[in-house]
Order: structure tokens, then C-alpha cells, then sequence
């Protein structure tokens, strides 16, 4: 059971004084047995001109006992405590002299001034954004009552961020919008290998690149419905500003920069601390703050927000997701032929652990099903999806995006899977009155449906992995293939869908 302490702070300080106290006076008891008090007070009544002698001092010496002696050894300690301090004073002063460099001459102390060219310095006072919104209408009739604050802590306390030259037509008016577009632009040009994501979100595509699809994509989203909003394209363009603090690169990676912000909530510091943000109407500034804020965060974003706000975070959530999509499409179509050929390596290597009918575990989960007296053998193309990953390197299953969610009909990876099978001769796009360009079938084993399985051929698979057939034995229930998979937007947590006849 925990107590209170009795040993207090001062404890050690009352303890060394007492210590000095008696040292001194053993010391003076130590000069009067030894008949050496009178040497002592000798040498404290000297008159020395550097030596300081109060008249009651030396009276109290003169008296001589121990008294006497005692003030003598005090006196003198008191001289030579005070010589340390003059010598040591005199030393300090005399090298912090000689070792300062003078300050030269016309030096604008402006920290603006030590700022280059193009180079943006910027501190957070206190680390906190207030945002608050306007006025608007309470429940009573007519009352006004006052927005949300968002105090939002930074952990970021300065920022600097470069910006690249942007040319511009001549005749082109720069409104402050304009002026600010051309800001965020600069600072994305100017830092072309930032990745848009390090966990291969985004596939392999630059953030600058990604910046720039989803604004087109914001103001293609408003013209498509007939409505205008200024602010479309730069929303976009700064959406994911912020990465550039967040990321750095260590080696020949990218990684998260831990002592800069955290990615998702400062590009609305980083747009609005910009000189041309000062100049928008109040409406617009408050819009893309918030817009910018909670755009990854809509279910906190504060009440009272207006519809314009709103209709801003929806446009750039789904323009980011359209872009996304694209580029995950986009990393795999640019695979060349030595890639390729690794992928196919990669599903034969697959195809040998696939757990058909149980046969490397029968607790485990089925990798496949066939019997002897079937052409094919059939597995989900979500379990080649999330084995082949251990066989091919870390740029591979970034650009393949095996390291994310793989129960997707629309996976960007199924489509190359498929032509790769396809390419060895392994799938069967055609059985009996059925067909499907991409192999994938749904089927029922036993009384459980599966949908989105690969159907390959037994025939081609003994040629390239011969002996692998005869260690899957028979699978226990009856297979049957119901008809060619359609284009499901999601099969869910697994490939089991229960249903009846």
C-alpha cells in the first residue's frame, strides 16, 4: 500500500548545509586543541589592501578563543570564495570576447529577408487552426447563433515549401483565384517525385499528376450538372497539398516524414496561409478552408455548414475516387514484358499451393475444387489474388494492388490475371453452352454458391506442372457451373454466397 512521503525536497539542501557547518566547526576546534588559533588569527588581521576587514571582525579575532578563531576561518573562507567568483567572472568574459564573431554590417534582421526566392516560410501560432463558421439562423426565430470552433492541434510548428516558376499567357486576367491556382501549381511543380500515396494507394502515380487529374475532374463534375463553382479546380488542385510534408524520402524510398503533419487536415492551413487566399471574397475563403478540412473527414465537419461546402466535399470524394481508380488501371497496364513474365511465374508458383479438395489441409480454407473425371479444376480468383502477392517483388504488388482489398469483381489486377492464364493456356473462357471473356464463372459446390472463380484446364496444367493433379484427389461434394459471372461491383467478405435453389 502506497504512503505519503516523509523525506521532503529541501531535505538534501538542510542536509549539505549542516554537513559545511560542522566541517567548519570541527575545523576551528581542530586549530584550538593543536595550539595553531593563534597562526590563524595572525593571518586574517594582516592588512592587506585586496582584502576586506570589518572593524567588528577584527575585534572579535583580537578577543582570540575559539570565537575568535572561528570568525578568522570565516573571514578567510569568505576572501576566498570571493577571489573564485572574480576569477572565474574575468575568464567567462574574457573568451566569450575573443571567440564572438562580429555581426556584419547592414544585415536585415526581417525573417522575410532570409527567405529565398520562390521559398515560403510560415509559422503556426500556437499549433492550433480556429475555423469559425458564419452566423446562422437558431431554432428560436431570429436568433443568430455563432459556428463550431475547430481547434485542430498541428504538430507541425513551420513549414517551407518551394514553388517552381509558372509561366502564363500574356492577355490572361489574374483574378485572385487565378493568383492562387498558379500557387498551389507551383508548389506541386516544384516537387514532381512526390508520390500521391507510399502505401500504394494510388499505384505508382506522382501526386502533382494526381493533384491535377482529380481538378479536372471537380470542374468536369459541375459542368456535367450545369452548375458553376469557382472554386472546382483549385479545391482539387490543393486537396492533397499537405503530402508534401507528410512524405519524405529515405533512401530510394518514401516514407511518412513523423515529425510533420499528419496528412489529411493541413492543406487548408497550407492554402489559407498563402497571400493570394487573403485576397478572396469572405464566402469563398470559408468554403474552401472547410471544403479542404473535412473533404476526408465529412461526418465532423461543423454544423451550419453551408450547402455549397457540402456540395464541394462530395464532388472531390468522388472525383478523387474516379482518379484513383484510374491510376490503380493505369499501373497495370504499363507493365513491361520482364514484369509480365514474372507474373506468370508467379501464378504457376500459385497455382502449386493452391489447396484443391483439401488436400494440404482439410481444416484450412479451399483453394480449388476438381475430380478426377472434370476437364478443369476451379478456384476463386480472390485467392490467387491474395496468394500470388508472396511471389512476386514489393514494386509488383504495389502496381498490382495485391496489398489491398482483392474480393472486387473490378479489381485492377483480374483483367491481367486473366490474359497472363489465358497467355499459357490455362483458361477456359468456354464450357459447354457457357462462356465468359475473362474465365470467370460462378458455380455451386455442394450447396454453397461461389461466384468469380477461375476455370483452368487439367490438360494444360499437366504439362506445365506435371504429377500436381494427381496429389488433389476428389473434391467431397458435386460441382456444378451455374453460368458466367457478371459484372458484381463487390462479393463481399467472402466467396461464399448461401442461397437456396
Amino acid at each position: 500500500m502506497a504512503t505519503k512521503p516523509t523525506v521532503q525536497q529541501n531535505t538534501g539542501l538542510f542536509a549539505a548545509a549542516f554537513c559545511c557547518v560542522a566541517l567548519v566547526l570541527g575545523y576551528t576546534y581542530y586549530l584550538t586543541h593543536t595550539n595553531q588559533q593563534l597562526d590563524i588569527q595572525a593571518i586574517a588581521l594582516a592588512q592587506n589592501w585586496y582584502q576586506i576587514k570589518p572593524l567588528w571582525a577584527r575585534q572579535l579575532i583580537s578577543a582570540g578563543g575559539y570565537v575568535g578563531t572561528l570568525c578568522a576561518v570565516i573571514l578567510l573562507m569568505c576572501h576566498g570564495l570571493l577571489y573564485c567568483v572574480v576569477a572565474f567572472g574575468a575568464a567567462y568574459f574574457g573568451i566569450k570576447h575573443f571567440t564572438e564573431k562580429p555581426e556584419p554590417k547592414g544585415i536585415d534582421r526581417n525573417p522575410q529577408a532570409k527567405a529565398a526566392k520562390g521559398v515560403n516560410n510560415a509559422e503556426i501560432p500556437g499549433s492550433v487552426l480556429m475555423v469559425m463558421l458564419p452566423k446562422y439562423p437558431g431554432a428560436a426565430r431570429g436568433e443568430l447563433k455563432g459556428g463550431n470552433i475547430d481547434k485542430n492541434p498541428y504538430q507541425q510548428d513551420f513549414y517551407r515549401i518551394e514553388q517552381a516558376p509558372v509561366p502564363v499567357k500574356e492577355g490572361v486576367e489574374m483574378t485572385p483565384l487565378k493568383r492562387l491556382y498558379i500557387a498551389v501549381y507551383g508548389m506541386l511543380k516544384a516537387h514532381p517525385d512526390v508520390p500521391a500515396s507510399i502505401g500504394g494507394h494510388h499505384a505508382d502515380a506522382p501526386l502533382f499528376e494526381h493533384s491535377l487529374s482529380v481538378s479536372k475532374k471537380v470542374q468536369s463534375y459541375y459542368q456535367d450538372r450545369g452548375r458553376r463553382e469557382p472554386l472546382a479546380t483549385i479545391a482539387g488542385l490543393a486537396h492533397d497539398l499537405d503530402k508534401l510534408l507528410a512524405y519524405k524520402q529515405s533512401g530510394d524510398q518514401w516514407v511518412k516524414n513523423v515529425s510533420a503533419t499528419h496528412h489529411n487536415k493541413y492543406a487548408a492551413y497550407i492554402v489559407s496561409t498563402q497571400p493570394e487566399f487573403r485576397e478572396l471574397a469572405e464566402d469563398d475563403r470559408n468554403t474552401l478552408v472547410l471544403a479542404l478540412r473535412y473533404y476526408h473527414d465529412p461526418e465532423n465537419l461543423p454544423i451550419g455548414a453551408s450547402n455549397r461546402t457540402e456540395a464541394l466535399i462530395q464532388a472531390l470524394r468522388m472525383c478523387d475516387g474516379f482518379a484513383i481508380k484510374e491510376e490503380k488501371a493505369a499501373g497495370v497496364q504499363k507493365l513491361d514484358e520482364e514484369q509480365l513474365e514474372s507474373i506468370e511465374k508467379a501464378l504457376l508458383d500459385t497455382i502449386s499451393e493452391l489447396n484443391i479438395n483439401g488436400y494440404l489441409s482439410k481444416n484450412g480454407h479451399a483453394g480449388g475444387w476438381t475430380t478426377p473425371a472434370l476437364e478443369y479444376v476451379i478456384t476463386p480468383m480472390s485467392t490467387v489474388l491474395e496468394l500470388m502477392g508472396k511471389h512476386l517483388s514489393a514494386d509488383l504488388n504495389r502496381k498490382l494492388q495485391l496489398d489491398h482489398e482483392t474480393r472486387t469483381f473490378k479489381h485492377p489486377a483480374v483483367k491481367l490475371v486473366s490474359e497472363r492464364l489465358q497467355k499459357l493456356g490455362l483458361l477456359m473462357i468456354t464450357y459447354k453452352t457457357y462462356s465468359s471473356d475473362i474465365g470467370l464463372y460462378d458455380c455451386r459446390i455442394g450447396t454453397a454458391r461461389f461466384t468469380s472463380v477461375l476455370m483452368l484446364s487439367k490438360q494444360e496444367l499437366e504439362k506445365l506442372l506435371p504429377g500436381l493433379q494427381e496429389k488433389w484427389g476428389t473434391a467431397a461434394y458435386r460441382i456444378r457451373i451455374i453460368k458466367g459471372t457478371g459484372d458484381n461491383s463487390v462479393q463481399g467478405d467472402n466467396d461464399l454466397e448461401d442461397s437456396e435453389e
